[in-house]
């Protein structure tokens, strides 16, 4: 049996150092929860931490340090705060229930993260003891010896995991810990999710990433199968038998065809199923698989057995199928195969005449080294597939700058990473033309192979040349106001994002679903929030479907004070969400981005709001 460890004992004369806080015993007791009891036979602890801690317990070893949260379906924890830029000096743990490994001899603990901006005064460590009572300073810990890899991003998941020592197997009381410990000069980010302890021995797979389950369409997994093993890419069959309607499982779960909802189906192992438990959500990205498939537009397929491919992972807050990629549906493919690997050909040789294509711009970062920036700028183009707001987004005033992934149309799996590109002119975005995905673009500047196995843009040393063949920040090149727009033909959200030109007013009426609100100064994935009830009541966010949570399909909505504002504003009406909603505004930039202002009419749910413009 591997020996992934090493031991270390906290001094129980640390309890000295702790300084007192009203209410909260040494060393700062934060969030009580309840024992955790043993889960089915080989399986001791299973956490996903998708919408909560569970029933793991919070712990401060400073006063006024971090604690973990549950934060972008995981547990969360950062000792930098982006919004005052300062950092707090931090000693948290995140405790486990405890387990019985009576009579065990192999067992090992596993879990999903992602890990940023880490620094050498920073900890991240997953520990175990036998003897923790409540108090973390008087436990003796082990420290698992699990080496991270750090990320660049907030989209890549590593799987991480060690066989816990033989000191621990056979005992009775055991708990893992996630602790971390930042100083007040700097501090990493550390995303957890999917956290097991299960019988047998931790196999590494090499290459620290999520490793893809053995499945294959001819023998895929079942829904049961799929349920319990919810880690990495597999091949999955079962029959459909509804979708979700609105934002939550429980109370959303349609088992028939439901219209509206063509983002999501419900698969189980019998075409019978009703019971939710016993049924897979399954996430239908826009392309040839959600139109193939879903019930919205095919309800018919009710009852249907299909054969998809996909994520394993944490959907509506269940276990769950993302990013489906591929289904086989009455003895057709729809979407990427899989199991045809796509071969690109590198093409350009990087200058404005010959930009490089996604697979050549690949190549050359890889040719430099590892972490080596190229000397010069090159030029590279393809179509934007995937924007990551976490690392920056065109319009926020957080960034300036954006992150996104281009490729070549045909060839979407060979992806080049665009990480945190300038505006036109290598400048903070301050006014203009957005990106939008499916875009084409022209990139210009230095490349690098970040830590020799991430090609992508050297951080704010590259920048947007040409969108659409655009060359400038002056938007999109309408110079005239478009047809439609009229109560009878009111735009759709799609079609007052095409219609948009920064600088001009164009007053409107749109027809969109509420999905949402906009908490905070910006446009970003940390202020949009998809949820009720609402925090906020100055905007509402509207889009083509009812469940839509890509925030580059969304409108903001501003709902000026007075009628308006209290008729529509999701605090006060949160059955609105997911209802769709007929208004009268300016299409305009708001948060910097194509909006809706100066809101004076609406209509929803038969209800007239505001006064009928002439």
């Amino acid at each position: 049996m591997k020996k992934l460890f090493k031991k270390i004992i906290l001094p129980v004369i640390a309890l000295g150092c702790f300084t007192a806080c009203e209410d909260v015993p040494a060393p700062y007791f934060i969030q009580e929860q309840e024992e955790n009891d043993p889960s089915k036979t080989g399986i001791f602890l299973s956490e996903t931490f998708a919408s909560s801690l569970g029933k793991f317990k919070v712990f401060s070893q400073e006063e006024n340090g971090v604690v973990w949260s549950s934060q972008y379906s995981s547990a969360y924890i950062s000792g930098y705060d982006n919004s005052s830029k300062t950092y707090t000096a931090s000693k948290a743990w995140l405790v486990s229930p405890a387990f019985d490994l009576t009579d065990q001899t192999e067992v090992y603990v596993s879990f999903d993260y992602i890990l940023r901006y880490k620094k050498a005064e920073t900890k991240e460590q997953i520990l175990v003891s036998t003897d923790y009572v409540g108090d973390v300073a008087t436990a003796n810990w082990t420290v698992l010896d699990i080496a991270l890899t750090e990320g660049r991003d907030y989209t890549t998941w590593y799987t991480a995991g060690a066989n816990l020592p033989e000191s621990v197997l056979g005992q009775p009381n055991v708990v893992v810990a996630l602790y971390y410990e930042c100083p007040t000069t700097t501090a990493s980010t550390w995303e957890v999710k999917n956290l097991n302890v299960k019988k047998g021995e931790y196999e590494e797979n090499g290459n620290g990433t999520t490793p893809t389950n053995d499945t294959t369409r001819e023998k895929p997994f079942s829904v049961s199968q799929a349920i319990a093993s919810q880690n990495g890419n597999a091949w999955v069959k079962g029959y459909i038998v509804g979708c979700v309607e609105g934002q939550k499982l429980a109370e959303g779960a349609k088992f028939e065809a439901v219209s509206g909802v063509a983002s999501n189906i419900l698969i189980a192992e019998s075409a019978d199923e009703t019971e939710v438990g016993k049924c897979l959500v399954v996430q239908l990205p826009v392309g040839d698989v959600r139109t193939a498939i879903n019930l919205s537009d095919n309800p018919n397929n009710i009852k249907q057995e299909v054969i998809l491919y996909g994520s394993l992972e944490t959907y509506f807050g269940a276990p769950g199928m993302k990013s489906t990629s591929f289904a086989i549906f009455n003895g057709k493919g729809y979407g990427t195969d899989p199991d045809k690997t796509v071969v690109l050909e590198p093409k350009g040789d990087g200058t404005l005449e010959s930009p490089f294509n996604p697979a050549a711009a690949i190549q050359y970062a890889q040719s430099l080294g590892s972490d080596v920036n190229s000397t010069n700028d090159v030029y590279i183009k393809g179509r934007i597939v995937e924007f990551n707001t976490k690392d920056g987004n065109f319009g926020s005033n957080t960034y300036g700058n954006a992150s996104f992934y281009i490729a070549e149309e045909g060839a979407e799996d060979v992806k080049f990473y665009c990480f945190r590109v300038m505006y036109f002119g290598k400048t903070k975005y301050q006014s203009g033309n957005i990106p939008q995905l499916n875009d084409e673009v022209v990139i210009c500047g230095k490349v690098v192979n970040y830590k020799g196995n991430t090609p992508e843009t050297v951080a704010n040393e590259a920048y947007l040349y040409s969108i659409n063949g655009i060359t400038d920040g002056g938007g999109s090149g309408n110079t005239e106001t478009p047809t439609g727009g009229t109560y009878n033909e009111p735009f759709s959200v799609a079609k007052v994002i095409e219609t948009y030109v920064d600088g001009k007013q164009i007053p409107s009426y749109v027809k969109g679903y509420i999905v949402g609100y906009v908490d905070g100064n910006g446009y970003n994935a940390e202020t949009v929030k998809f949820e009720v009830p609402a925090e906020a009541q100055t905007e509402i966010l509207i889009a083509d479907t009812p469940n839509e949570t890509d925030i580059t399909k969304c409108v903001p909505v501003q709902l000026p004070k007075g009628d308006i504002r209290t008729g529509l504003e999701l605090m006060a009406h949160p059955e609105y969400l997911g209802q769709q909603v007929l208004l009268y505004g300016s299409i305009e930039s708001y948060f910097k981005i194509p909006g809706l202002k100066g809101t004076s009419y609406a209509e929803i749910g038969g209800t007239v709001i505001g006064s009928k413009p002439e």
